[in-house]
């Protein structure tokens, strides 16, 4: 699945409780990876309904064509999620596809024509705090599953 330009990215840090870090360190790359891969989709997932909730409605297609990936760098160890609107998603019946027109509705037009909407700026400004505690509370439930299986 492939996003266009406009994408929004939220980053987030696990810190805290320093039983579940001492878990976290003792479970297998595996194990650490399914649990980070979890959590940072769930997070995600806050910003895609967000997105889905505040895109403009013309056709709906924007809305449908919101989605969300999890990309991983093993190396540094970063998780993250990205919200966009897929590449592919083309409208059956006008044959438009929302990443090709996403830019001008999000920023607007130069010259001022059409002023920008700014709604994936706004649905990322809103959806933050929430992603981060789904997150957390997503990170610490994998944890412990893959503690527990891991056993």
């Amino acid at each position: 699945m492939a996003f266009g330009r406009s994408e929004k990215v939220i980053l987030m840090k696990l810190t805290g409780d320093k039983k579940l870090v001492k878990k976290f360190e003792n479970l297998k790359k595996r194990a650490k990876k399914t649990a980070f891969r979890a959590a940072t989709r769930a997070g995600g997932s806050v910003l895609r309904k967000q997105l889905k909730k505040d895109a403009p409605k013309d056709t709906g297609q924007l809305k449908r064509s919101v989605h969300v990936r999890v990309k991983t760098y093993p190396a540094k160890g970063v998780y993250v999620a990205v919200a966009g609107i897929k590449k592919d998603a083309k409208n059956k019946d006008t044959g438009r596809n929302p990443a090709n027109y996403l830019h001008l509705i999000e920023l607007g037009q130069v010259g001022g024509k059409v002023e920008g909407t700014h709604f994936m700026k706004k649905a990322s400004a809103k959806s933050e705090k929430a992603a981060e505690n789904t997150f957390k509370k997503k990170a610490a439930e994998a944890i412990e599953r893959e503690f527990k299986k891991a056993k």
